[in-house]
């Protein structure tokens, strides 16, 4: 049984940015400046002819106000690959250009309604810009993604949230939950004004899913234990699921590996016992455990019927919220990542294309 393993690379073209978002990993960093192109376009075309990469997610930053955003779709194009770009959609002409030059997908960030937005990204008229972008897919009938970071902000304004989202339909909508990744900035903090517990995000994230399924609007939970989500598993990608996900970005080309490193990696993955079908599947499952190795596991999680398929708690929030919320799934351990995904793949869909016909 071979599943299929996602095509999609990812290049950080900048860490500039036109607002100021309160949660932001690169908010504090100093030094930001934009990749160079040739960087950029060696990236692109090694993607194409080392990985086979189809698709790539153009991300920052804010990748619309690098200077080169077009020729950086176009070569992409001319390579071969799909251009998605993660925007705050401040840009409206600049992401109608970029539609009309080959943009394959775009993927936009909410996280909040009106002048809660504009309060969060630190920016006067930040939401009308957003609306004015939808109305512009809109017009040209073409489909969209949204991201939301489940904080303090949106998980209190998740209502507004649905019913905009209800209104507006993207495509597909991913929750993620604020992690504080080892190597950020939010790493070594105590809990911040914006960051809320487990708990909390996994209310808002059902309430979000209870809503926009019924709809027809497929929506992801991202890098939240599977205990929080009991009866919603299905809508869980964690790390441990990642490399199935079709939107999501391939492990292998991310780090560069060669070849040789590739069979090594396959060989310990096997002398582990690491779960697949095949050995691209263990492999990635063994990089995405060893990605997630630096988490933690509390004494109940040994019970849990899910250990083996979740990414286990960032050290920063245990540090923070102690591990009283944390209740295990009673029953027998599972191995397989896509266990709850394979239930319901509506997650696996890609776009289809304007002239494609309905189904």
């Amino acid at each position: 049984m071979i599943r299929p393993i996602c095509r999609r690379g990812v290049v950080w073209i900048t860490k500039l940015c036109n607002i100021k978002c309160r949660f932001c990993y690169y908010l504090y960093e100093k030094n930001k400046k934009h990749t160079p192109i040739d960087s950029i376009n060696r990236t692109l075309r090694w993607f194409k002819d080392q990985y086979h990469i189809e698709y790539v997610d153009i991300t920052g930053g804010e990748p619309t106000i690098h200077p080169y955003i077009e020729r950086i779709v176009r070569f992409s194009n001319e390579c071969g690959i799909k251009p998605t770009i993660i925007t705050n959609a401040q840009r409206t002409d600049v992401i109608e250009k970029l539609i009309d030059i080959g943009l394959e997908d775009v993927l936009i960030s909410i996280h909040g309604i009106n002048d809660y937005y504009d309060k969060v990204v630190q920016k006067k008229g930040a939401f009308k810009n957003i609306e004015k972008t939808i109305e512009m897919l809109k017009k040209k009938n073409f489909t969209f993604r949204t991201n939301t970071t489940l904080t303090k902000y949106s998980c209190e304004g998740i209502d507004e949230i649905i019913d905009w989202l209800l209104n507006v339909k993207p495509r597909i909508v991913n929750l993620i939950a604020f992690n504080p990744h080892e190597g950020t900035l939010w790493a070594q903090k105590k809990v911040q004004d914006f960051q809320v517990s487990y708990t909390e995000m996994a209310k808002a994230a059902k309430k979000a899913i209870d809503k926009l399924l019924k709809e027809g609007i497929w929506t992801n939970v991202r890098y939240l234990p599977l205990c929080f989500m009991k009866g919603y598993e299905t809508y869980v990608c964690n790390f441990h699921q990642w490399q199935f996900d079709p939107y999501e970005w391939d492990c292998i080309s991310g780090e560069r590996f060669s070849r040789k490193e590739i069979e090594q990696l396959i060989k310990e993955a096997n002398s582990r016992k690491v779960f697949g079908y095949s050995n691209d599947e263990k492999l990635r499952l063994y990089l995405m455990k060893k990605q997630t190795s630096v988490n933690a596991f509390v004494a109940v999680c040994k019970e849990c019927a899910n250990k083996d398929i979740c990414d286990g708690i960032y050290p920063q929030y245990l540090k923070s919220f102690g591990q009283k919320e944390f209740n295990p799934k009673k029953g027998k351990k599972i191995q397989d990542p896509l266990y709850y995904r394979i239930k319901d793949t509506g997650w696996a869909i890609l776009k289809k294309k304007v002239s494609d016909p309905e189904i």
